[in-house]
Formats: C-alpha cells, structure tokens, sequence
C-alpha cells in the first residue's frame, strides 16, 4: 500500500513528465471531484464541468479528451456529445462514454465515444483509457479554468 509521501514523491515525478489536458463532465460533483483528483496525482491538466456546462466551448478551449458521463439530468450524454460532434472547434476531440448501463457498447455508439468505462470504475481501466487519448506526446491548446460551476 502507498503512503502519503510516497504519492507525493509519485505526484512530483509524474508532473515532470507533462501529460495531456482532460476534460471530466458529470452531474454528480464528487464523481468530478474524484476524477479530477485522480487523474491530476497521473499527471494531467484536469478541467471540470458540472452537468452542461462544459458549453459553449470554443477555439481556444480545445482538451485532448473529455470524459463524459452518459446519464445527466437535462442535457445527457448523448445530446451533449451530437453538440459537441456538430461544433467544428470541438467535433474531433475524443470522448469517453462514463455510465453505469451495463451495455458500454451500446452507450459508446449512441455518443459516438471512442470508448466506454463503468461506473464504479476500474482505475486501471479508466487510466489505461485516458492514457490512450491523452497521454504523453498529446499537444493541447486547453485554456479553460479549472472548473466551470455557477
């Protein structure tokens, strides 16, 4: 089991390495709080939105990858996704389907994800899935402020 110092020695290590810019959306905000933890000690620029409010996004916000969860209140996954696919500045950042529905193949193809992670989460899996569309060797022209709560 790691231990605090131990984390902050990893923390420190893996922030020399720079890593790309994520953008975590969800309705729940401890599930974006979590992530955005969680993936910040990987070494990530963590961007954050509560809900919807991840629009309008634009030129100048561009993360490498947006974690987005698949049931929100309003605005779901799914309509949230046609939006972001039909807006040029934002149509070719990958997204990765965040749900619960035990069918992620069904869910990542009605988004238009490049792929799916279950809730409760698998870090492996969830990081494995985030290093692969926003790990090292990403570039990015991210600006968004850490959060984008009212």
């Amino acid at each position: 089991m790691r231990t605090i110092a131990a984390l902050v020695v990893l923390r420190d290590t893996v922030m020399m390495t720079p890593r790309g810019h994520v953008l975590v959306v969800d309705d729940n905000p401890d599930i974006v709080a979590f992530l955005s933890d969680l993936l910040a000690l990987e070494g990530y620029h963590v961007h954050a939105a509560v809900g919807d409010l991840v629009l309008p996004l634009d030129g100048a916000v561009r993360p490498d990858l947006i974690l987005l969860d698949a049931h929100m209140p309003g605005l779901d996954g799914a309509a949230l996704s046609r939006l972001l696919r039909a807006d040029p500045c934002t149509t070719a950042i990958p997204r990765v389907a965040v749900t619960a529905d035990p069918d992620l193949r069904a869910r990542t193809a009605e988004m238009g994800a490049v792929a799916a992670v279950g809730k409760p989460f698998e870090f492996p899996t969830l990081l494995c899935c985030v290093a692969r569309w926003a790990g090292p060797g990403t570039t990015s022209t991210a600006s968004l402020p850490h959060t984008l709560t009212p």
